[in-house]
Order: structure tokens, then C-alpha cells, then sequence
């Protein structure tokens, strides 16, 4: 599997701050499944008109370097919440506050370095913002040379569950970083390929690598149409990488863990059923959901399924 080295992606330039996990609130309903009906809104914040005025503000020292590891942090992931941001921010060393760091990001997409959208279902109100790159906030992550950039023209038009996968995604990285864990790297989307049979290749959502040798791979499930089938393709060809994990290019000790995270438990049961038929053992595949990675369920987030449907959960050891 190749990898670009890029700052964004060293571990070590999280470990400059700390968050204590023991103490997080846990929520009490996984914001980032998706409900039917929802659609996404965008900010109506008054926009700088030309990029004359943008590069003004730059030179002048109105944008702050703060700001543009915001705008970087963003590149990274693709999409964030202002939650996400501000926690990043403070493993990074910065002392901030999450009011702050929402008006850097309005102060950013008056700018057109940044957009900010909303979820809405007619019915309940926005409970967060999503934060994504706008023009400005991809050229100038270029030339911070960030690399793996997520980011499209096209953005807007992305659907619902494209965006919460990567807001999952963001929380799971977090959740490890926060955690205490040794962690050695973590990439989005790595690319296993079979050498000999050019149609088995697997794109994990998430690659997470331990200091001590452990590979964890996460596919992150979210209720879009055709979800199930979808999934069940996926599953496919994980078996054929694992039944032939010595000719593809990957380049771990051991066997990766493959883990599915899916929106709630009920949900996971779903997902479950779909992962029996996959041909895949069932020992060799975890189960996780959204609620399972914040505070201290992260330390025991990860189970499995009994023959009675019943859950066995595993307990990271500190």
C-alpha cells in the first residue's frame, strides 16, 4: 500500500494536547445516522466578493495561522463538524474554545475558504454544522501540501450519507487519538489490491495502525438506498483479499481486523445479517456503532454477535 507522507497525517502532532475521554458526555441519539427525508442546507453568510479582497485579508494577517489549520484539518477529512475541529485544534496544542472556533469558520466562509451546510428533515431543527472546503480553502491547502485532499466543485451536490460517513470517519480517528492508545498511523482510504486478479480490490474507509503490530480496518456503514447490497459486494471481496491476503500488495504482519461501524444497534443487527452471507467467519468480523465512540463506551466499543443475537463485547486494555 503506498502512503504520502504528510504533517496532517503524522500522529505526533497529536499529541501536543490532551482530552480526557472518561469525562466526554456521551450523546443521546448517533447524529450522524442518517433519518429519512433529510437534506442538506447551506449558509447564507454574506460572501467577499472577488479574490482580490481574499488575498488582501491573507497578506494583511486577517487570516491567522490558526485559521489555516482549520482550513487544513478540513482538507484532510473532507468534512467536519465544528465539535471535530475544535477537539483536532486542542490535541494539536492550541487553546481555544468551540464558540471560537465557529466564528473562525464563518469568518473563513465569508471568505470562501470554507462552506458550511446543515442537516434538515423539515421537522427537526439543525443540531450541528458541517464544515467543507469552499475555492480558496483548496488552493491554499495545496500549498501546505496537503495530500489525499477531499475536496470537489461538485461538493454541494453530495448526498446525505456520503457526508456522514466522513463525519463518522473524523469521530472514530478522534476517538483513537483521544483515547490514549498507541497508535502508530491511521489513512483514509488505502487501496489493497489483488496482484493476480486486477477485480479484487478493497478500499477500507479507515486504516488504523498500532505500535504494536495491529491492523484495523473500518468500513463505515450508513442507511442509503441499496445499502445492503452494497455492503454485501464490499464483503465479497474483503473475503477474497482475506483468503489471499499473502498476494496482495498489503504490507501488514498480521491479518487486518476488519470492523463495521454502523449507525445504532439496531442497525448493527442489520449489517450483521448481511455480513452471515458474506461467506466471511464470523469471528473474523467486529461490530461497532456510532454511540460506542465517544466517552468511555469507546474502551469497550467493539462486540460481536451470539448464535441468540445477544452482544459479547471486548474491553481495550488501558
Amino acid at each position: 500500500m503506498k502512503r504520502e507522507y504528510c504533517i496532517y497525517h503524522d500522529i505526533e502532532l497529536y499529541r501536543r494536547g490532551k482530552i480526557d475521554m472518561k469525562e466526554e458526555r456521551i450523546p443521546g441519539y448517533p447524529s450522524f445516522s442518517v433519518r429519512e427525508g433529510e437534506y442538506r442546507t447551506f449558509s447564507d453568510e454574506q460572501k467577499v466578493s472577488n479574490l482580490f479582497q481574499t488575498l488582501q485579508m491573507i497578506e494583511r494577517g486577517h487570516i491567522t495561522e490558526t485559521e489555516i489549520q482549520i482550513v487544513c484539518l478540513v482538507a484532510c477529512s473532507g468534512y467536519m463538524t465544528t465539535r471535530q475541529i475544535f477537539e483536532y485544534l486542542t490535541l494539536m496544542g492550541y487553546e481555544t474554545k468551540q464558540e471560537k472556533v465557529l466564528n473562525m469558520v464563518k469568518k473563513l466562509s465569508r471568505n470562501r475558504f470554507l462552506l458550511i451546510s446543515h442537516f434538515e428533515d423539515g421537522e427537526n431543527k439543525p443540531s450541528y454544522a458541517v464544515i467543507s472546503l469552499d475555492k480558496y480553502g483548496e488552493q491554499t491547502a495545496r500549498q501546505r501540501h496537503v495530500t489525499g485532499l477531499c475536496y470537489s466543485p461538485f461538493e454541494r451536490v453530495d448526498e446525505v450519507w456520503t457526508v456522514k460517513r466522513a463525519l463518522a470517519c473524523v469521530q472514530i480517528q478522534l476517538a483513537w487519538l483521544k483515547s490514549g492508545f498507541p497508535v502508530a498511523e491511521m489513512f483514509r482510504r488505502p487501496v489493497v489490491a489483488d496482484k493476480e486478479n486486477a477485480g479484487v480490490v478493497v478500499r477500507p474507509n479507515l486504516m488504523i495502525r498500532l505500535s504494536s503490530g495491529e491492523v484495523l480496518w473500518y468500513e463505515v456503514v450508513r442507511s442509503q438506498p441499496f445499502w445492503e447490497k452494497t455492503l454485501a459486494d464490499k464483503l465479497t471481496r474483503y473475503r477474497l483479499v482475506f483468503e489471499n491476503i499473502e498476494r496482495t500488495d498489503y504490507d501488514g504482519e498480521e491479518t487486518p481486523l476488519l470492523i463495521l461501524c454502523a449507525e445504532n444497534e439496531i442497525h448493527a443487527a442489520m449489517v450483521r445479517e448481511v455480513a452471515e452471507k458474506s461467506g466471511l467467519k464470523e469471528e473474523d468480523i467486529f461490530y461497532t456503532n456510532d454511540l460506542q465512540l465517544f466517552g468511555e463506551n469507546f474502551y469497550r466499543s467493539l462486540y460481536q454477535f451470539g448464535a441468540d443475537g445477544s452482544r459479547e463485547y471486548f474491553e481495550f486494555a488501558v
